[in-house]
């Protein structure tokens, strides 16, 4: 029984830790990914990506955890990825002259 106990208290302590790790991993990969996408539309496009979440997908489940999101990274005093950033703004822009050459 003392060698479970012994167990349970050990992963028990590493648990939140964990977790608190895979949350703030898991948050800055998904605030890089809407960070990326937020400058390419204002740089590349000219309107607010919120203001494009909100027509594309509306009623809008999107722009609220897009809010979430922001509030979380905040709290958890999170930076986006500049590598994500830029591969994912660097993908967007290619394909965005593909459409402008294309004259859709």
């Amino acid at each position: 029984m003392q060698e479970i106990e012994a167990k349970v208290e050990m992963y028990g302590e590493l648990l939140p830790e964990l977790m608190d790790r895979l949350e703030r991993e898991l948050a800055t990969e998904a605030f890089s990914l809407w960070s990326g996408y937020k400058g390419f539309f204002e740089e590349h496009v000219g309107l607010e990506a919120k203001k494009i979440l909100k027509v594309v997908t509306d009623p809008n489940p999107a722009l609220e955890r897009v809010e979430h999101l922001e509030a979380r990274a905040e709290h958890l005093e999170l930076e986006a990825d500049p590598e994500i950033v830029g591969e994912l703004r660097e993908g967007l822009v290619e394909n965005w002259a593909v459409i402008c050459e294309r004259g859709v």
